[in-house]
């Protein structure tokens, strides 16, 4: 059976009534729309760069649309998992408190798998769009997280490699200067305030080891380069270091 025709009753859908009709054709405009900002394929990284770097946001918005709409199904997928100890140990004892932030951050790590579909997705209005993404998030998420683990999800603190050390030797680091009993809510607090897409760079970049900057690239798909999110990362090391010493987080 294929993603198109996956049955996906078993996380909550149900018969379509008018609401999930338009929902479905929110959520079908909201992936075209995302697709018609993706550059043609083989264009060079400084032509990307140059020219769909103003369209960042307006990517993310589509993003945020595209979550907003399918949240309640991830949130129900994301409920399947809440009682494994092997999937969310590193999750509960980082910087989720409870159990509505523990299926918020599940469900926006399976999220991920469905951006890294979405350049190749195809909207069919005879189709379940919503149970095809959901789908891609549930293959994705379980094949990673399930029956490839990793060592952890999301870190107490935050982590550098060398090599982004190097690249942004300008900014002072941070992960020595943390010094604060809610640090945790500060984290959530702040990446609640980023949108998508630096949400998903901050979770990369946060993670031990971090996720390389060609990697989140590559997962993002093709409307986003590895210079383009190594000066995200920059500008959003800068605005948290701020945001941190503005609240005595930082000495």
């Amino acid at each position: 059976m294929d993603e198109d025709t996956m049955p996906v009753a078993q996380i909550g859908d149900h018969a379509e009534d008018g609401s999930d009709m338009q929902r479905a054709e929110a959520l079908i405009a909201a992936i075209l729309s995302y697709q018609s900002l993706l550059p043609v394929e083989g264009e060079g990284a400084a032509t990307q760069l140059g020219i769909h770097e103003p369209l960042t946001q307006t990517c993310a918005a589509q993003l945020e649309t595209i979550f907003y709409l399918i949240t309640p199904n991830l949130r129900r997928l994301a409920g399947r998992y809440y009682g494994s100890e092997r999937v969310c140990q590193e999750i509960r004892s980082s910087v989720v408190h409870n159990a509505e932030d523990l299926l918020q951050v599940i469900a926006f790590d399976m999220f991920y798998y469905v951006i890294e579909a979405l350049p190749k997705v195809k909207p069919d209005p005879n189709k379940n769009i919503v149970g095809l993404l959901i789908t891609i998030a549930d293959r994705g998420w379980k094949n990673d997280r399930i029956y490839h683990p990793p060592a952890s999800m999301i870190p107490l603190d935050i982590a550098h490699d060398e090599a982004a050390l190097a690249d942004e030797a300008a900014l002072a680091p941070v992960d020595d200067r943390l010094q604060h009993q809610n640090l945790r809510q500060l984290l959530i607090a702040f990446r609640a305030e980023c949108d998508m897409i630096d949400r998903w760079v901050l979770d990369g970049r946060l993670a031990s080891p971090p996720t390389a900057f060609a990697e989140l690239a590559q997962r993002l798909g093709s409307g986003h380069t590895e210079a383009m999110l190594r000066k995200r990362w920059s500008r959003m090391r800068r605005r948290l270091i701020a945001y941190l010493q503005q609240r005595d987080a930082l000495y």
